[in-house]
């Protein structure tokens, strides 16, 4: 997540050109890390952190540890 290297809509934009690049909240988002991490309503955001601080990175994997996971449809 850190460096950006997830699949995300821009990973399978420049790797899996044929795959979805839009996020499962909604199919007109191109899904991105940003987009995951503050505005992506299906990931939990209780803890409301502004800093991109490693320990933000840190709580935000602890709370979804499916995002950012390169299995599909991981509950």
């Amino acid at each position: 997540m850190i460096t950006n290297h997830a699949p995300t809509g821009e990973y399978r934009h420049r790797f899996f050109p044929t795959k979805s690049k839009v996020c499962r909240c909604d199919n007109s988002i191109f899904e991105t890390r940003e987009h995951i991490i503050y505005n992506c309503p299906l990931y939990d955001k209780s803890w409301r952190l502004i800093d991109a601080t490693l320990n933000f990175h840190l709580t935000f994997l602890d709370l979804n540890p499916s995002a950012f996971c390169f299995e599909d449809n991981i509950s």
